[in-house]
């Protein structure tokens, strides 16, 4: 099916649009801020781990940018998780101090 010359250049026009959005949302990205597969990578699981983890609890939940609802995680975050989860491995509870 052809299309018209008018139509391909409006679909042009919208996919270059779309490209600059994204581009611009990228760009202006605050740097202080990590994203959730950023600090699981920086704590050696997965994203799907951290965000169960989150879920469950076992990782407090961190602020959330109020434009899009992002996670705001910032390295004292990491590093907290860090503490827990050598806290963990150590057989000292981060809750109720008990161990398993």
């Amino acid at each position: 099916m052809l299309q018209s010359p008018v139509r391909e250049r409006t679909i042009e026009s919208e996919r270059r649009t779309f490209f600059c959005e994204y581009v611009s949302m990228s760009a202006t990205r605050d740097p202080r801020f990590l994203k959730s597969s950023e600090v699981a990578e920086a704590i050696g699981v997965s994203k799907v781990t951290l965000k169960t983890w989150l879920r469950t609890g076992r990782v407090p939940e961190p602020a959330r940018d109020p434009r899009n609802g992002y996670r705001l995680w910032t390295a004292q975050d990491v590093d907290s998780i860090r503490r827990m989860l050598k806290a963990h491995s150590t057989g000292i509870a981060h809750k109720g101090g008990e161990t398993r």
